[in-house]
């Protein structure tokens, strides 16, 4: 059997399908193209979390509104413009899950965690769904990891959390990442920061916006983290919260910035980045990649302390922090920046076949490789070999295993390597064996070409 390239494409076809049958506006698939790169980052997010005791916690998607009421209060911008709510018959209020820390505090009271040994450590990924309060009749969807960890007040958590976030980041292939860093310290030292910056704005109230002079009372800390680049020079010189931290937050916020010390991870002070919630105390940060411009200014990671965030579930403070992988904007940085990004589900073989006696065959072949441990793949439906090379190809096996009238006949099977064409006729009774030993020796190949590379560095 003499076979050509594969390299023709069939013939595409295109469907367009009506506005009210496509997908909700601001909710996507992730398509079967581009799983390589969530998988990529859900592996490595679940490696860092069994290494470092983060046991996963799967989370439902619905939970009753009256847990984000409680929690972060029914005037919240959570609650009045982000929830996704819906009623059931008996008119019951739910909510799509906007966010993880809610739904992890919950679960830590509900499971009755607090008994267990301190800190309880947990790991979440999934999808989360919000209303999109700038565009009208428009979702958010927003696809996250998350690192919890309850139970200890030890600023050493917090370090660890930043250190794993961005240790997570650079194993993806990320670089030039930069941790921006601050605290919140307590209730109190944030209400007295407050009456400054808004004592500070209202002297500056002449070069500010007029969208900002309107909340210089209420939202003082929105100008603080405001882009707006005609409003930077101003931020700039407003008062830092590190002026007016007490003993505590002083001594925490120092220990944990020693503890990045000690881990060689790079940080930034930044003290526009605050926040206003009750539930969040002591370390806030967010982490950047500084390699793009595109992608210089947008937070891959974020967290923080939300210590009084079970305090609504029950009369005790039970402090908590966690770190969140942002794995959209990942996806984004990896692609702006033109990460290589390794398929893990590459097959390394694909069976073809050409005529019914082949076919029938190939099924037993597929089953026999696969139940030997070998990634292998099919296109079984196709009954062209070129179009099943072409599928091989796209693939990106390694070794495609062709099965013709004439091959069934000599009780034979070729082997062709995908990446020189060249092709050669072996005993079908040694077909496993025989590719066992060519990927072992690729392997080889590959792991000494990979080190020469980096000695070549």
């Amino acid at each position: 059997m003499n076979i050509s390239s594969a390299n023709s494409q069939s013939e595409t076809m295109q469907f367009t399908l009506k506005p009210s049958q496509r997908s909700v506006k601001g909710l996507s698939d992730i398509n079967p193209l581009s799983q390589h790169l969530w998988e990529h980052i859900r592996s490595v997010s679940s490696e860092f979390a069994h290494s470092y005791g983060y046991n996963r916690i799967d989370l439902p998607l619905l939970e009753q509104v009256s847990l984000y009421t409680r929690t972060v209060g029914k005037n919240s911008d959570l609650v009045k413009n982000e929830l996704v709510t819906l009623s059931s018959k008996e008119g019951e209020e739910y909510a799509l899950r906007p966010e993880a820390r809610i739904s992890l505090s919950r679960a830590y009271i509900e499971h009755g965690l607090y008994d267990a040994p301190q800190p309880v450590r947990m790991y979440n990924e999934g999808m989360f769904i919000k209303n999109d309060f700038t565009q009208k009749e428009r979702f958010k969807q927003t696809y996250q990891g998350h690192f919890a960890a309850f139970g200890s007040i030890d600023p050493m958590i917090d370090a660890q959390l930043i250190y794993i976030a961005y240790k997570s980041l650079a194993s993806l292939g990320l670089d030039s990442l930069m941790v921006y860093i601050n605290t919140v310290a307590t209730i109190e030292v944030r209400n007295q920061y407050k009456k400054a910056l808004i004592e500070y704005f209202r002297t500056q109230r002449s070069e500010l916006t007029e969208d900002s002079r309107k909340i210089i009372t209420k939202q003082p800390f929105d100008i603080l983290t405001s882009t707006d680049i005609a409003l930077q020079p101003i931020i700039e010189q407003a008062p830092q919260i590190v002026d007016f931290l007490d003993i505590e937050s002083q001594q925490h916020f120092m220990k944990v910035l020693e503890y990045l010390d000690e881990l060689d991870v790079p940080y930034f002070l930044k003290h526009s980045l605050i926040s206003d919630k009750d539930y969040e105390t002591h370390t806030i940060f967010s982490i950047i990649s500084e390699t793009d411009e595109a992608t210089s200014q947008i937070a891959l990671a974020h967290g923080g302390r939300f210590d009084k965030m079970l305090d609504s579930f029950i009369n005790s403070t039970i402090p908590a922090v966690s770190a969140t992988l942002l794995f959209d904007r990942i996806i984004n940085a990896l692609q702006t920046t033109q990460v290589d990004v390794p398929r893990v589900n590459v097959c390394d073989l694909f069976v073809a076949q050409l005529g019914e006696e082949a076919k029938k065959k190939s099924l037993q072949l597929f089953e026999k490789l696969r139940s030997e441990g070998l990634s292998v793949s099919e296109d079984l439906a196709q009954d062209g070999l070129k179009q099943q090379l072409a599928s091989a190809a796209k693939c990106g096996v390694k070794y495609a295993l062709i099965l013709g009238q004439k091959e069934i006949m000599d009780d034979t099977i070729m082997v062709r390597d995908m990446e020189n064409g060249i092709q050669e006729i072996i005993d079908f009774k040694k077909i496993v064996p025989e590719i066992k030993k060519r990927l072992s020796k690729d392997l080889v190949v590959k792991k000494t070409r990979k080190a020469a590379t980096k000695v070549g560095k």
